[in-house]
Protein backbone atom coordinates (compact mmCIF):
# COMPACT_ATOMS: atom_id res chain seq x y z
CA UNK A 1 0.00 0.00 0.00
CA UNK A 2 1.18 3.52 -0.82
CA UNK A 3 0.18 6.46 1.34
CA UNK A 4 0.49 9.99 -0.04
CA UNK A 5 0.13 13.28 1.75
CA UNK A 6 -1.20 16.23 -0.25
CA UNK A 7 -1.23 19.92 0.63
CA UNK A 8 -2.96 22.23 -1.82
CA UNK A 9 -2.94 25.99 -2.07
CA UNK A 10 -6.12 26.69 -4.08
CA UNK A 11 -5.87 29.82 -6.20
CA UNK A 12 -8.33 31.99 -8.08
CA UNK A 13 -7.37 34.25 -10.97
CA UNK A 14 -9.09 37.35 -12.29
CA UNK A 15 -8.06 39.92 -14.91
CA UNK A 16 -9.85 43.19 -14.15
CA UNK A 17 -10.11 46.02 -16.68
CA UNK A 18 -10.96 49.53 -15.49
CA UNK A 19 -12.07 51.79 -18.35
CA UNK A 20 -11.84 55.51 -17.61
CA UNK A 21 -13.82 57.77 -19.92
CA UNK A 22 -12.63 61.38 -19.71
CA UNK A 23 -9.41 60.69 -17.81
CA UNK A 24 -7.36 62.78 -20.24
CA UNK A 25 -9.40 65.89 -19.46
CA UNK A 26 -9.20 65.23 -15.74
CA UNK A 27 -5.40 64.88 -15.95
CA UNK A 28 -5.14 68.17 -17.84
CA UNK A 29 -7.24 69.95 -15.22
CA UNK A 30 -5.37 68.42 -12.28
CA UNK A 31 -2.04 69.29 -13.86
CA UNK A 32 -3.10 72.88 -14.51
CA UNK A 33 -4.49 73.35 -11.00
CA UNK A 34 -1.50 71.51 -9.46
CA UNK A 35 -3.78 69.27 -7.41
CA UNK A 36 -3.42 65.65 -6.43
CA UNK A 37 -6.45 63.61 -7.46
CA UNK A 38 -7.41 60.07 -6.38
CA UNK A 39 -9.79 57.89 -8.43
CA UNK A 40 -11.32 54.62 -7.28
CA UNK A 41 -12.60 51.78 -9.47
CA UNK A 42 -15.78 49.77 -8.82
CA UNK A 43 -15.33 46.81 -6.50
CA UNK A 44 -14.57 43.42 -8.05
CA UNK A 45 -14.03 39.87 -6.81
CA UNK A 46 -11.91 36.86 -7.75
CA UNK A 47 -14.67 34.53 -6.49
CA UNK A 48 -12.41 32.83 -3.99
CA UNK A 49 -13.68 31.05 -0.89
CA UNK A 50 -12.68 34.09 1.19
CA UNK A 51 -15.35 36.41 -0.34
CA UNK A 52 -12.87 39.22 -0.97
CA UNK A 53 -13.73 42.60 -2.47
CA UNK A 54 -11.03 44.63 -4.22
CA UNK A 55 -10.72 47.94 -6.00
CA UNK A 56 -8.05 49.81 -7.96
CA UNK A 57 -6.93 53.29 -6.97
CA UNK A 58 -5.27 55.74 -9.36
CA UNK A 59 -3.67 58.87 -7.89
CA UNK A 60 -2.58 61.78 -10.08
CA UNK A 61 0.41 63.45 -8.39
CA UNK A 62 0.53 67.15 -9.33
CA UNK A 63 0.97 69.12 -6.11
CA UNK A 64 4.30 70.90 -5.77
CA UNK A 65 4.93 69.31 -2.37
CA UNK A 66 4.13 65.79 -3.58
CA UNK A 67 6.85 63.21 -4.12
CA UNK A 68 7.04 61.94 -7.72
CA UNK A 69 5.16 64.95 -9.03
CA UNK A 70 3.94 64.47 -12.61
CA UNK A 71 3.43 60.73 -12.22
CA UNK A 72 0.35 58.57 -11.77
CA UNK A 73 0.38 56.20 -8.80
CA UNK A 74 -1.48 52.88 -9.08
CA UNK A 75 -2.66 50.80 -6.15
CA UNK A 76 -4.85 47.84 -5.21
CA UNK A 77 -6.92 47.93 -2.03
CA UNK A 78 -8.58 45.04 -0.18
CA UNK A 79 -11.93 46.63 0.71
CA UNK A 80 -13.70 43.75 2.37
CA UNK A 81 -13.04 40.16 3.41
CA UNK A 82 -10.92 38.24 5.90
CA UNK A 83 -8.23 39.91 8.01
CA UNK A 84 -5.47 39.02 5.55
CA UNK A 85 -4.86 37.11 2.33
CA UNK A 86 -1.93 36.17 0.09
CA UNK A 87 -2.14 37.45 -3.46
CA UNK A 88 -0.01 38.05 -6.58
CA UNK A 89 -0.54 41.29 -8.47
CA UNK A 90 0.49 42.63 -11.91
CA UNK A 91 -0.53 46.14 -13.03
CA UNK A 92 -0.56 47.30 -16.66
CA UNK A 93 -2.42 49.42 -19.21
CA UNK A 94 -3.88 48.56 -22.63
CA UNK A 95 -2.97 50.88 -25.50
CA UNK A 96 -5.05 51.69 -28.59
CA UNK A 97 -4.01 48.35 -30.15
CA UNK A 98 -5.07 46.52 -26.95
CA UNK A 99 -1.42 45.72 -26.24
CA UNK A 100 -0.03 45.69 -22.71
CA UNK A 101 2.01 48.78 -21.85
CA UNK A 102 3.42 50.23 -18.61
CA UNK A 103 3.61 46.67 -17.26
CA UNK A 104 4.86 46.74 -13.67
CA UNK A 105 6.84 43.85 -12.17
CA UNK A 106 4.50 41.33 -10.48
CA UNK A 107 4.69 41.09 -6.73
CA UNK A 108 3.28 38.72 -4.12
CA UNK A 109 2.24 40.00 -0.70
CA UNK A 110 0.05 39.21 2.29
CA UNK A 111 -2.58 41.94 2.29
CA UNK A 112 -4.80 43.14 5.14
CA UNK A 113 -8.26 44.70 4.92
CA UNK A 114 -8.15 48.44 4.06
CA UNK A 115 -4.45 48.14 3.16
CA UNK A 116 -3.44 49.46 -0.26
CA UNK A 117 -0.51 48.07 -2.27
CA UNK A 118 0.81 50.74 -4.57
CA UNK A 119 3.47 51.64 -7.12
CA UNK A 120 4.43 55.32 -7.01
CA UNK A 121 5.49 55.55 -10.67
CA UNK A 122 2.95 53.88 -12.97
CA UNK A 123 3.07 56.30 -15.91
CA UNK A 124 4.09 59.90 -16.60
CA UNK A 125 1.01 62.10 -16.94
CA UNK A 126 2.57 64.31 -19.64
CA UNK A 127 3.46 61.25 -21.71
CA UNK A 128 -0.19 60.20 -21.90
CA UNK A 129 -1.40 63.70 -22.61
CA UNK A 130 1.06 64.15 -25.48
CA UNK A 131 0.34 60.71 -27.01
CA UNK A 132 -3.43 60.38 -26.67
CA UNK A 133 -3.91 58.46 -29.90
CA UNK A 134 -1.44 55.83 -28.78
CA UNK A 135 -3.03 55.15 -25.40
CA UNK A 136 -6.75 55.75 -25.96
CA UNK A 137 -8.96 52.80 -26.92
CA UNK A 138 -12.55 53.71 -27.86
CA UNK A 139 -11.80 57.17 -26.37
CA UNK A 140 -11.04 55.60 -23.00
CA UNK A 141 -7.96 54.78 -20.93
CA UNK A 142 -7.94 51.12 -19.86
CA UNK A 143 -6.04 50.24 -16.67
CA UNK A 144 -5.76 46.57 -15.74
CA UNK A 145 -4.64 44.25 -13.00
CA UNK A 146 -3.99 40.51 -13.14
CA UNK A 147 -4.79 39.20 -9.66
CA UNK A 148 -4.15 35.72 -8.24
CA UNK A 149 -5.73 34.98 -4.84
CA UNK A 150 -4.47 32.05 -2.77
CA UNK A 151 -7.03 30.45 -0.44
CA UNK A 152 -6.07 28.77 2.81
CA UNK A 153 -4.18 25.53 2.28
CA UNK A 154 -5.89 22.14 2.57
CA UNK A 155 -4.17 18.85 3.45
CA UNK A 156 -5.22 15.24 2.96
CA UNK A 157 -3.92 11.65 2.93
CA UNK A 158 -4.50 9.25 0.04
CA UNK A 159 -4.02 5.49 0.29
CA UNK A 160 -3.25 3.93 -3.08
CA UNK A 161 -3.54 0.20 -3.62
CA UNK A 162 -3.91 0.31 -7.39
CA UNK A 163 -2.54 2.47 -10.14
CA UNK A 164 -4.62 3.18 -13.19
CA UNK A 165 -3.75 4.53 -16.59
CA UNK A 166 -4.29 8.27 -16.97
CA UNK A 167 -5.32 7.91 -20.59
CA UNK A 168 -8.78 9.36 -21.30
CA UNK A 169 -11.36 8.54 -23.94
CA UNK A 170 -10.66 11.88 -25.62
CA UNK A 171 -7.03 10.75 -26.08
CA UNK A 172 -8.20 7.61 -27.86
CA UNK A 173 -10.61 9.58 -30.04
CA UNK A 174 -7.90 12.05 -31.01
CA UNK A 175 -5.65 9.15 -32.00
CA UNK A 176 -8.52 7.68 -34.02
CA UNK A 177 -9.03 11.01 -35.78
CA UNK A 178 -5.32 11.28 -36.63
CA UNK A 179 -4.92 7.68 -37.80
CA UNK A 180 -8.26 7.47 -39.73
CA UNK A 181 -8.28 3.77 -38.79
CA UNK A 182 -11.46 2.04 -40.04
CA UNK A 183 -12.90 5.32 -41.31
CA UNK A 184 -16.14 4.79 -43.24
CA UNK A 185 -17.10 8.22 -44.58
CA UNK A 186 -15.34 11.00 -46.51
CA UNK A 187 -16.07 14.73 -46.35
CA UNK A 188 -15.13 16.31 -49.68
CA UNK A 189 -14.35 20.03 -49.47
CA UNK A 190 -12.92 21.32 -52.75
CA UNK A 191 -9.74 19.33 -53.40
CA UNK A 192 -9.55 18.18 -49.78
CA UNK A 193 -10.82 14.79 -48.58
CA UNK A 194 -11.33 14.37 -44.85
CA UNK A 195 -11.85 10.82 -43.61
CA UNK A 196 -14.04 10.24 -40.57
CA UNK A 197 -16.27 7.73 -38.76
CA UNK A 198 -20.05 7.80 -39.12
CA UNK A 199 -20.71 6.74 -35.54
CA UNK A 200 -18.69 9.64 -34.12
CA UNK A 201 -20.34 12.19 -36.42
CA UNK A 202 -23.81 10.82 -35.62
CA UNK A 203 -23.18 11.11 -31.89
CA UNK A 204 -21.96 14.71 -32.07
CA UNK A 205 -23.96 16.44 -34.80
CA UNK A 206 -27.76 16.18 -35.25
CA UNK A 207 -27.42 17.41 -38.84
CA UNK A 208 -24.83 14.80 -39.79
CA UNK A 209 -26.82 12.17 -37.92
CA UNK A 210 -29.87 12.92 -40.08
CA UNK A 211 -27.78 12.38 -43.22
CA UNK A 212 -26.69 8.90 -42.12
CA UNK A 213 -29.91 7.67 -40.53
CA UNK A 214 -32.14 8.11 -43.59
CA UNK A 215 -32.16 7.06 -47.23
CA UNK A 216 -29.94 9.92 -48.42
CA UNK A 217 -27.27 10.22 -51.10
CA UNK A 218 -24.67 10.80 -48.38
CA UNK A 219 -25.64 7.59 -46.60
CA UNK A 220 -25.56 5.54 -49.81
CA UNK A 221 -22.25 6.88 -51.11
CA UNK A 222 -20.56 7.41 -47.73
CA UNK A 223 -19.56 10.87 -48.92
CA UNK A 224 -20.52 14.40 -47.94
CA UNK A 225 -19.84 17.21 -50.40
CA UNK A 226 -19.38 20.64 -48.80
CA UNK A 227 -19.10 23.67 -51.07
CA UNK A 228 -19.85 26.67 -48.85
CA UNK A 229 -17.20 26.35 -46.09
CA UNK A 230 -13.41 26.22 -46.38
CA UNK A 231 -11.62 22.89 -45.94
CA UNK A 232 -9.48 24.05 -43.02
CA UNK A 233 -12.59 25.18 -41.13
CA UNK A 234 -14.37 21.87 -41.69
CA UNK A 235 -11.24 19.99 -40.59
CA UNK A 236 -11.07 22.05 -37.39
CA UNK A 237 -14.75 21.36 -36.73
CA UNK A 238 -14.37 17.61 -37.30
CA UNK A 239 -11.36 17.49 -34.98
CA UNK A 240 -13.42 19.30 -32.34
CA UNK A 241 -16.17 16.71 -32.79
CA UNK A 242 -13.62 14.02 -31.87
CA UNK A 243 -11.69 15.85 -29.15
CA UNK A 244 -13.64 18.85 -27.76
CA UNK A 245 -10.54 20.89 -28.60
CA UNK A 246 -9.92 23.61 -31.17
CA UNK A 247 -6.62 25.36 -31.86
CA UNK A 248 -6.32 29.12 -32.41
CA UNK A 249 -10.07 29.63 -32.19
CA UNK A 250 -9.71 33.43 -32.15
CA UNK A 251 -8.23 33.35 -35.68
CA UNK A 252 -11.23 31.54 -37.21
CA UNK A 253 -14.08 32.18 -34.77
CA UNK A 254 -16.35 33.83 -37.37
CA UNK A 255 -16.05 30.94 -39.85
CA UNK A 256 -16.16 28.24 -37.18
CA UNK A 257 -19.37 29.82 -35.85
CA UNK A 258 -20.92 29.42 -39.31
CA UNK A 259 -19.86 25.75 -39.52
CA UNK A 260 -20.90 24.94 -35.95
CA UNK A 261 -24.31 26.53 -36.51
CA UNK A 262 -24.86 24.71 -39.82
CA UNK A 263 -24.04 21.30 -38.34
CA UNK A 264 -25.40 22.07 -34.83
CA UNK A 265 -22.17 21.44 -32.94
CA UNK A 266 -23.42 23.41 -29.96
CA UNK A 267 -20.37 23.47 -27.70
CA UNK A 268 -18.12 24.70 -30.53
CA UNK A 269 -20.71 27.34 -31.37
CA UNK A 270 -20.69 28.63 -27.79
CA UNK A 271 -16.88 28.74 -27.70
CA UNK A 272 -16.95 30.81 -30.92
CA UNK A 273 -19.47 33.19 -29.35
CA UNK A 274 -17.19 33.69 -26.36
CA UNK A 275 -14.18 34.26 -28.62
CA UNK A 276 -16.00 36.82 -30.77
CA UNK A 277 -17.31 38.67 -27.70
CA UNK A 278 -13.70 39.44 -26.71
CA UNK A 279 -13.07 41.12 -30.06
CA UNK A 280 -16.05 43.53 -30.07
CA UNK A 281 -15.18 47.20 -30.67
CA UNK A 282 -17.20 50.23 -31.68
CA UNK A 283 -16.01 49.73 -35.27
CA UNK A 284 -17.03 46.07 -35.65
CA UNK A 285 -19.94 45.82 -33.19
CA UNK A 286 -22.66 46.07 -35.85
CA UNK A 287 -20.94 43.49 -38.07
CA UNK A 288 -20.71 41.04 -35.17
CA UNK A 289 -24.34 41.73 -34.20
CA UNK A 290 -25.49 40.86 -37.73
CA UNK A 291 -23.31 37.71 -37.68
CA UNK A 292 -24.77 36.65 -34.31
CA UNK A 293 -28.33 37.24 -35.53
CA UNK A 294 -27.72 35.28 -38.77
CA UNK A 295 -26.48 32.22 -36.87
CA UNK A 296 -28.88 32.51 -33.91
CA UNK A 297 -25.95 33.01 -31.52
CA UNK A 298 -28.09 34.22 -28.64
CA UNK A 299 -25.39 34.81 -26.03
CA UNK A 300 -23.18 36.73 -28.45
CA UNK A 301 -26.17 38.77 -29.69
CA UNK A 302 -27.11 39.73 -26.14
CA UNK A 303 -23.50 40.73 -25.38
CA UNK A 304 -23.03 42.86 -28.49
CA UNK A 305 -26.46 44.50 -28.08
CA UNK A 306 -25.49 45.61 -24.58
CA UNK A 307 -22.15 46.85 -25.91
CA UNK A 308 -23.82 48.91 -28.65
CA UNK A 309 -26.32 50.45 -26.22
CA UNK A 310 -23.49 51.37 -23.85
CA UNK A 311 -21.34 52.83 -26.64
CA UNK A 312 -24.15 54.16 -28.83
CA UNK A 313 -22.62 57.58 -29.54
CA UNK A 314 -19.54 56.02 -31.16
CA UNK A 315 -21.29 53.11 -32.87
CA UNK A 316 -23.91 55.16 -34.73
CA UNK A 317 -21.12 57.07 -36.49
CA UNK A 318 -19.76 53.92 -38.17
CA UNK A 319 -20.50 52.97 -41.78
CA UNK A 320 -21.78 49.54 -40.71
CA UNK A 321 -24.46 51.16 -38.55
CA UNK A 322 -25.59 53.42 -41.40
CA UNK A 323 -25.92 50.39 -43.69
CA UNK A 324 -27.85 48.49 -41.03
CA UNK A 325 -30.36 51.33 -40.79
CA UNK A 326 -31.30 50.66 -44.41
CA UNK A 327 -31.54 46.87 -44.36
CA UNK A 328 -31.84 45.36 -40.86
CA UNK A 329 -34.90 46.93 -39.29
CA UNK A 330 -35.56 44.06 -36.90
CA UNK A 331 -32.10 44.49 -35.36
CA UNK A 332 -32.68 48.22 -34.93
CA UNK A 333 -36.00 47.40 -33.27
CA UNK A 334 -34.23 45.05 -30.84
CA UNK A 335 -31.75 47.80 -29.93
CA UNK A 336 -34.52 50.34 -29.37
CA UNK A 337 -36.38 47.90 -27.11
CA UNK A 338 -33.23 47.38 -25.04
CA UNK A 339 -32.69 51.15 -24.75
CA UNK A 340 -36.32 51.56 -23.61
CA UNK A 341 -35.91 48.78 -21.03
CA UNK A 342 -32.75 50.41 -19.66
CA UNK A 343 -34.48 53.79 -19.51
CA UNK A 344 -37.41 52.29 -17.56
CA UNK A 345 -35.00 50.58 -15.19
CA UNK A 346 -33.10 53.85 -14.64
CA UNK A 347 -36.34 55.76 -14.03
CA UNK A 348 -37.55 53.19 -11.51
CA UNK A 349 -34.32 53.57 -9.49
CA UNK A 350 -34.40 57.37 -9.47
Amino acid sequence: MEVEGHTRFPKHEVSFQWKLDGLMGLMEAASFDKLDKTLKSPQFSARSQLNLKWRLELQLLNHDQTDNKGWAKIGLRLDDGTSEVRAEVTFFMLNSKKERVFVLPPFCRTCKVSKCWAYDCFFEIDKLLKNKDEYLSDNMVTICVDLVIYDNETSSLIENEFKFSKRRIVDDLEELFDSKLKSDVVLIVGDKKIKAHKSILIARSPVLAAMFMHNTVENKNNEINIIDIKAEIIEKMIKFIYTDKVENIDDDAEYLLEAADKYQVQMLKELCEKSLSKSVTTENAVKIMILADRHNAKQLLEFVNNFIVTNAKAVIKTNDYKLMEKSNFHLLSTLFEKIVDLTKLSDSKS
